[in-house]
Parts: structure tokens; C-alpha cells; sequence
């Protein structure tokens, strides 16, 4: 293992960073660049007991029905949260990147890890899927074997080492040497036999002056068998519907036609789901590999650069719609047994650029020189991007950026959306808890009695208001109606015009009769009743029962009334009043005497009070007239 690795121009973070670019970084000024080892705070990875099957049916889990957390999980997510916000007071150049892969390793601990974009590699089996994702990670990192391949999907986080001369790896969460890898996930893959899990794999490397960076390699789609076909297809077609997020590498052979494919494979990639994997331009790359090899077969056949251009488009894969997906056709490198089982990283990763800038030369001289190139010069432009490495990781750069922009805003509104549903829920949960303990229970059935007591007393006092009216009788009449004589004579005169032969035409004098013996009775009756003062209220009377409003809490005693201070004297009734004021001489115009009738709950029976109050607070209650 490497002492000392220093950063290739194939590394730059310009080129291939695959996570938010430097110009946004003051967007995240306050995330830290200091990432935590994801593998070694939690259980992650390989489980060896796990028999999960490749037909085992894997539902993404939704930001909107995220119920609850592992308190283990909180207090790691509180840690990655502190980390976001920074530390106080530095001043150091943000990272932007270390900023997205702490997104990342944040929503994986709620099982949220779909939501935001990673970068999958996947194709059929032996086309260079990890030859290629070694060259967009900056390193052979050489984890699979020819012999034995991918057989479950495997998780690669990248990250900058915090040493400038060491490579660190993790594997499962347990730390190893990066030796060891190649063997060690051989091992792994080999334990499984024929099977393709869908299990995913975790693989931490900590990398001198590497990127952040998520990259998922997927098992190669097999098409020697059946049920090889059928396990890998179930795998891919699983994880690429519950990642929907993520941007797709389909790598293949330069000189494969898609139009050549068997019908299934066809059906796999290009159909739209459920058949197949319903990929777009927005998040699809395609590579075809060997593109040394495609030129060399080429130029036997073709001699312009026109004729090949048209070979190159036909080599496009499309979408659903029929959309060409963007089309990148790269030559790779290919390390020796003895380059393989050097120690030195920084030495195998010089051998791939060296090997990468060889290919790229030998692809540039093949199309200069062996086929005629045509008048326009934007078509030879056009097709050396087609075979420009540089280029296709601009691309692979911009479609990441766009993809996460959107996905973290789409992100941001439904955590907004969530947190005030949690919020609710919370308040809600609380309120019951409440409502359920001793406490709130006794004070709940106070209020209910008191609420209780304070009907009843104002249905014994005739306080209650059983209905409230938006107007009176006479303002209902005097819009909307006559009095009841009127109606009576028009429904008298409609009656005898419908119903002339049935109808009482002595009936509305026999009415009016009877209306105005009760009107004469009522008379009688009002001219009966007490007699009431020139503002309309009853002149209060010795013997009056009344009731007395408390002006402290505005409660009601009752009583009797005993004695009744005299009116003002005028000069027409002094003589006459003059007995009355002798009777009555220890009170005022405006008071009373009266004896209220109580019950406390200490006395055994029934109390009175003899009291002088003001007969502005009395109200006499005289019986209800039937």
C-alpha cells in the first residue's frame, strides 16, 4: 500500500467531483469538510446470515411514511447534524462534496438513503463495469475478480483520507487493509455460489486528496442461463425502481448494436416499466467499451468519417420514447498481473493513466488518420466527443449536479412538510397523554360539574337561552309579512274562489268572533296584573319575591322583599305618602328591605339573612302567566 499518492489530473474535482460544484459552495457555508466513518458507526453491509433471496421484493422506504427512528440511529444523526452546521469560528475552504455525502449518510440512517442521487454502474456481465467505475473513482481499486464477479450490488463511499500518505478501507464496517480487498469480497462473492443477492455491500475508502463520492456497482446482467438471466434482471429492475433518483452508467461494448440484442435483453433495458428498466436521457449514460478494437473493425469496412459517424449513432441505445440516450464510446485500461499485486496505489493508479492517456491517443490517431475526414469541421468535432473521456465526465458532472439540485429541492419542501406532520402528531399525542393521566381526569369532571351547575341555575332562574334569533317577531312581520288579519282575509278570499261549494263562507266572521273574545279575556287578565312604574318595570310591593345579582362573581340570591323605601314626595302626594314615610322613615327611595333564604353545605338546614340592599339590583319574579 501507497506511502505517498499523489492527486492525478483524472482525479480532479472538476472533472468528475459528482457532488455539488465549488461555484455553490457558498450556498453550504456553514457544512464542515470532517466526515465521519459511516461503516464504522453502524451496523451496515454484508450480513453473512442473510438469505434474503433475489426475488424478495424490496420497497423503497418514503420520506411520507417515516413513522419513527432507532434512538441509536438519533444520537449518530445528531452528530452528522452538528457536522452540517460547523464549527464555529473556522475559517476554512468548504467542501462542498463531504457536505453531500453527510446528506447521504444522514437520510441512511432513517432507511432514506433513495432519496438523494448516487452514481450505479451497471450492463451486462464482463464489459467493464468496475474497469470503469476504477477510472471515474481516480483508482483501480480492483475489488471484483474475472472469475467470480458482482453478485450483489456494492456500495462504494469515497472519501478524502485525513492522511496525506495512507489509503484506508472498510469493509462491512470492519477495517482492512486495501490488499486485502480483492480477496476478501472474492471470498464474499464466492460464498454465495450461484446466487445474486440484492443485499447491498458497503465498501469504505478513505483516499489522499479524493472526492466525496457514492458510486453503486450492480451485478452484471448474465444471459448464459435462465435463471442467471432471471436473478440479475430481478435485482437491477428492483434497485433502479427503488432508486428512481440515482444516474445510471449502462456500459457495454463499443461494437454491440442494440438492434442486435435478443428480444429479452431488448425488452430489459429499453421498455418501460414494469417489462423493463424505463430509463432516461435525464439520468442515463451509456459507455461502450473497447473502443480501440470497434475503430480497428470499423475502418476495414468504411473509409470517411461521415460513414462512421452514422455507424457510432447506430450504436445508440433509446429510451421508451425512442430518445438516443447520451453515448460515450472509451477505451480503458486493462493493468498486468504483476501491476495488480503491487502494493503501491499511487504506482497501479499511475499505471491507469498512463494506460488511459495511451488509449486516448491511439483512439485520436485511429480517427484522424484512418478514416477521410469530410468538408464540414463540426462533424469531426462532433465525433471525437463521441470518444472523448474528458468529456464524458463534463457530462456525468452536469447530469449529477441537475439531478441533485432538483432532488435536494423536491427534498427540502417535503422535510418542511414532514416536520409540520410530526409537529401535529406530537401535539396530538401529548394532548392525549394528558387527557389520560389522574390529574387532568379529576380536573376534567370539576369542570364538568361546574359547567353542569351553571345550566341548571340558569334554567331554575330562567337565564337560559334555549335558541337565539336573528330578529324579532315584529322585524320578521314587518319584512317579510301582514298581520294576522290580513291573512286571514286573503286566505278567506282564496278559499272562496277555489272552493266555492265547500267552502264556510261564514267561516272568517266566525273567527273574528272568537279572536276577539280571547283578545277581550287578555285584557282582562293584563288589567289584572301588577301594576308597573312609568318606565315599565313592576313597582316592587312588600311580599315580591326577587332576585339580587352579585356584582362580585355575578351570581343570583333570592328572597323576600319586607319593606320598601317611599318614592320621591311631590306636592300633589305629600299628605297622601305621609303614613308610608313614617313606616319606612330608616330608608331611602332607592332601597329595600329584604330577607334572603340560603343553604350552606356546614349548616344542617336552611339560613336567612336580613338585608338592606338597592332596588336597582332587584328583579321581581312574578309567576308565569298560562
Amino acid at each position: 500500500m501507497s506511502n505517498a499518492l499523489p492527486r492525478p489530473a483524472h482525479a480532479s474535482s472538476d472533472a468528475m467531483g459528482l457532488g455539488p460544484s465549488p461555484s455553490r459552495a457558498s450556498q453550504h457555508s456553514s457544512f464542515s469538510s470532517t466526515l465521519p466513518s459511516s461503516s464504522r458507526e453502524r451496523e451496515a453491509g454484508w450480513n453473512e446470515a442473510d438469505d434474503e433471496g433475489p426475488e424478495a421484493e424490496h420497497q423503497p422506504r418514503l420520506l411520507e411514511t417515516l413513522q419513527d427512528v432507532p434512538k441509536p440511529f438519533l444520537d449518530k444523526a445528531r452528530g452528522i447534524v452538528e457536522q452540517l452546521r460547523g464549527r464555529e469560528g473556522e475559517q476554512a475552504t468548504l467542501d462542498a462534496n463531504s457536505a453531500y455525502l453527510l446528506c447521504f449518510q444522514l437520510l441512511k440512517l432513517a432507511g432514506l438513503e433513495a432519496e438523494i442521487p448516487r452514481l450505479v454502474v451497471f450492463g451486462q456481465q464482463s464489459m467493464g463495469k468496475t474497469t470503469l467505475l476504477d477510472y471515474i473513482m481516480g483508482g483501480p481499486i480492483g475489488y471484483s475478480s474475472t472469475d467470480t464477479g458482482t453478485r450483489q450490488p456494492v456500495v462504494i463511499l469515497l472519501r478524502p483520507s485525513e492522511s496525506a500518505d495512507s489509503v484506508q478501507c472498510w469493509l462491512g464496517g470492519e477495517e482492512i487493509e486495501v490488499k486485502e480487498l480483492q480477496a476478501r469480497m472474492k471470498e464474499i462473492m464466492s460464498s454465495q455460489g450461484e446466487r445474486i443477492s440484492s443485499q447491498e455491500l458497503e465498501v469504505e475508502l478513505a483516499v489522499p486528496n479524493g472526492v466525496h463520492a457514492v458510486f453503486v456497482d450492480l451485478p452484471g446482467v448474465k444471459d448464459d442461463s435462465k435463471a442467471g438471466a432471471t436473478q440479475t434482471r430481478s435485482v437491477v429492475r428492483t434497485y433502479v425502481q427503488n432508486n428512481p433518483n440515482d444516474l445510471y452508467i449502462l456500459v457495454k461494448k463499443a461494437s454491440d448494436d442494440p438492434a442486435n440484442w435478443p428480444w429479452s435483453l431488448r425488452e430489459f433495458i429499453l421498455s418501460a416499466p414494469p417489462k423493463g428498466l424505463g430509463l432516461t436521457p435525464r439520468q442515463t449514460v451509456v459507455v461502450g467499451t473497447r473502443a480501440k478494437e470497434f475503430l480497428v473493425n470499423e475502418k476495414n469496412d468504411i473509409r470517411t468519417q461521415s460513414q462512421l459517424l452514422e455507424r457510432v449513432l447506430k450504436r445508440a441505445v433509446k429510451d421508451s420514447s425512442g430518445a438516443p440516450l447520451p453515448l460515450f464510446l472509451l477505451e480503458l485500461f486493462s493493468l498486468s498481473i504483476e501491476e495488480k499485486d503491487a502494493l503501491d496505489f499511487a504506482a497501479k493508479r499511475a499505471a491507469m493513466n498512463r494506460q488511459m492517456d495511451e488509449g486516448g491517443r491511439t483512439v485520436r490517431q485511429l480517427l484522424e488518420t484512418a478514416f477521410e475526414p469530410g468538408p464540414n469541421p463540426q462533424l469531426s468535432r462532433k465525433l471525437t466527443e463521441f470518444f472523448s473521456p474528458s468529456r464524458f465526465k463534463k457530462e456525468l458532472n452536469h447530469k449529477f449536479q441537475s439531478l441533485l439540485s432538483e432532488q435536494m429541492g423536491i427534498l427540502e419542501r417535503r422535510l418542511v412538510r414532514k416536520r409540520l406532520e410530526t409537529q401535529k402528531r406530537i401535539s396530538d399525542l401529548e394532548d392525549q397523554l394528558a387527557l389520560q393521566s389522574p390529574q387532568s381526569c379529576r380536573e376534567c369532571i370539576k369542570l364538568y360539574l361546574r359547567e353542569l351547575m351553571q345550566v341548571v341555575t340558569e334554567l331554575v332562574t330562567g337565564n337560559y337561552t334555549i335558541i337565539r334569533l336573528p330578529h324579532n317577531g315584529d322585524e320578521f312581520l314587518k319584512t317579510f309579512g301582514g298581520n294576522l288579519r290580513d291573512n286571514l282575509e286573503d286566505g278567506h278570499e282564496l278559499a272562496c274562489d277555489l272552493f266555492p261549494e265547500h267552502y264556510d263562507r261564514g267561516f272568517l266572521t266566525k273567527i273574528i268572533k272568537e279572536a276577539e273574545e280571547v283578545f277581550r279575556r287578555q285584557d282582562l287578565e293584563e288589567s289584572l296584573a301588577p301594576v308597573t312604574g312609568p318606565d315599565g318595570r313592576v313597582v316592587m310591593q312588600p311580599g315580591h319575591i326577587v332576585r339580587y345579582t352579585l356584582s362580585k362573581d355575578d351570581t343570583n340570591m333570592f328572597g323576600l322583599v319586607q319593606s320598601v323605601g317611599p318614592p320621591r314626595a311631590t306636592e300633589d302626594s305629600a299628605e297622601s305618602q305621609g303614613a308610608a314615610a313614617s313606616d319606612a322613615s330608616a330608608l331611602s327611595s332607592k332601597e329595600a328591605t329584604v330577607t334572603f333564604y340560603f343553604r350552606s353545605g356546614q349548616a344542617q338546614g336552611e339560613q336567612s339573612q336580613f338585608k338592606t340592599v338597592d332596588k336597582q339590583r332587584l328583579a321581581v319574579l312574578l309567576p308565569l302567566q298560562t
